[in-house]
């Protein structure tokens, strides 16, 4: 008995082992959970526009940047790519970037400074950021000496030790050079063996009344308040002014379709179309027309001995002709499904149930899916025959089976309908001018010296175009609101 218990499975231990198990893993699983990829996603849009922000920077170089203040050089991802100043990267999906829509644009704004705007389009991303090129490798030191707008401040000695902390120690100001009647002196930001943006400033002792100390403008150099005297900033009697600059919006041309983004604009029209009848001019020669035409049933209707007729209105027969034959007739085959749909319906009218005005469809492949073929209804079409001056073909339609087709569901008629559709050919003699139906816009009205005129069917046309926003900084006007619709803020401001 003993033997027994000592190599019999121990069920109780064997369950309790197994509730641990299932403990440790939910434990795995909470303290260590999924990564959020939105933050990856982020990081990789975040890591290709940088990318394209420092190849511009690299790029534009003293013979490269613009020449004019408000003048504005770009280039678009494509030309980056194939100028091998950059590699080519992908998004987040892997897949390439819209190369066309993203660009660098580099706008002159000072005698020393450009703004760099950098636009990435990538799938449904689109942003863009807006970067400040100073004396950074881009100019040389040697151009802002001669600037003729640079701002500037006068600085006494005592003075200069306000700048201890702003601008860098005293032991890495650069030697001052003479320009005019001027000594100018050179005060890296940052501190000794810093490469970032350069102040100029002369002593006061050299400057004369013609060069007084800006004490309105606020230095944009990222030095604080550097720029703007004590006074400026202790008065309570004076307003604080804000330098706005105008943000300009250039629109691309209407494109047919639909897109979405933050630089994307969309639009959409009714548009109304009509039949157009009008004369031409034909030779004494026999005339072959064809014609595609498509009747419809609902699925109530789909079934095996159902039957209706219908008569078709051939409209562009002259009434002189005397005699019209029929030559051919058949199914539908492969491409008579995109046929009809690029016509629909001209140069015939089907009497009290015109296809064109009362169906929605649109796509060949749904028209096909839910067209009845060959094996699943007869038909015959009458010979042709004038009545009231118009010629006429009579068919009749016989149901072989029921549907094992999906029905297509026809927002116009609001209900699921199946296609029934068939092609015939006409023959007759012709010997003088000849009329001819088309489908077009009210708009294309003017191309046609038609003799009648009638509705065919509306559809909504969408549109979108690009825009292209910059920052016009030669546009500038001073504003009590840091925050002005139609402009941006230049970090400038003044007292008064």
């Amino acid at each position: 008995m003993t033997e027994e218990r000592r190599y019999g499975i121990n069920w109780v231990d064997l369950i309790i082992k197994v509730i641990l198990l299932i403990l440790f893993v939910l434990l795995i699983c909470w303290l260590f959970p999924m990564p959020k990829l939105d933050t990856f996603y982020d990081k990789v849009f975040n890591d290709n526009i940088q990318t394209m922000k420092n190849a511009a920077r690299n790029y534009y170089t003293v013979d490269r940047l613009p020449d004019t203040i408000g003048e504005t050089k770009t280039m678009s991802l494509k030309q980056l790519i194939d100028s091998k100043i950059i590699l080519e990267f992908s998004d987040k999906d892997g897949k390439a970037c819209d190369t066309a829509n993203s660009y660098v644009q580099v706008t002159k704004t000072l005698d020393s400074e450009y703004a760099l705007k950098v636009q990435l389009t990538c799938g449904d991303e689109s942003d863009y950021i807006i970067d400040t090129i100073g004396c950074n490798g881009t100019c040389l030191l040697s151009e802002v000496n001669d600037a003729k707008n640079t701002s500037t401040k006068n600085v006494s000695d005592d003075e200069d030790s306000d700048y201890d902390v702003k601008l860098g120690s005293k032991g890495s100001y650069p030697s001052y050079t003479t320009g005019g009647s001027k000594n100018y002196y050179y005060y890296p930001l940052g501190g000794s063996g810093t490469s970032t943006t350069t102040i100029i400033k002369y002593p006061s002792s050299n400057t004369t009344n013609n060069n007084t100390t800006n004490n309105n403008t606020t230095n944009n150099s990222g030095s604080g308040n550097s720029g703007n005297s004590g006074s400026s900033h202790s008065s309570t009697n004076k307003t604080k002014y804000y330098q706005q600059a105008r943000i300009v919006k250039n629109y691309g041309s209407w494109v047919k379709g639909y897109k979405t983004g933050s630089n994307i604009q969309n639009k959409s029209e009714r548009i109304n179309y009509y039949y157009y009848t009008y004369y031409t001019n034909t030779n004494n020669r026999t005339q072959t027309n064809e014609y595609r035409t498509t009747t419809y049933i609902t699925p109530n209707e789909f079934y095996y001995g159902y039957g209706y007729n219908y008569e078709i209105q051939l409209t562009n027969i002259p009434s002189s002709v005397n005699s019209v034959s029929l030559v051919s007739n058949r199914y539908f085959n492969t491409s008579d499904y995109q046929a009809y749909l690029n016509n629909r319906d001209v140069n015939l009218y089907m009497s009290g149930n015109n296809m064109l005005s009362n169906s929605s469809i649109r796509n060949a492949t749904q028209f096909s899916n839910a067209s009845l073929k060959s094996g699943q209804f007869t038909y015959s079409i009458s010979n042709p025959y004038k009545s009231s001056g118009v010629w006429r073909v009579r068919v009749t339609i016989q149901l072989r089976s029921n549907a094992t087709i999906p029905s297509f569901y026809d927002s116009y008629l609001n209900k699921n309908v199946y296609f029934v559709p068939l092609y015939f050919q006409v023959r007759y003699n012709t010997n003088s001018s000849s009329t001819k139906t088309v489908i077009d816009s009210e708009a294309n009205a003017y191309k046609y010296n038609y003799t009648s005129k009638r509705y065919a069917y509306s559809d909504t046309i969408n549109y979108y175009r690009y825009i292209n926003q910059y920052v016009d900084y030669s546009n500038t006007k001073w504003s009590t609101s840091r925050y002005l619709d139609g402009y941006q803020f230049t970090g400038n401001t003044k007292y008064m």
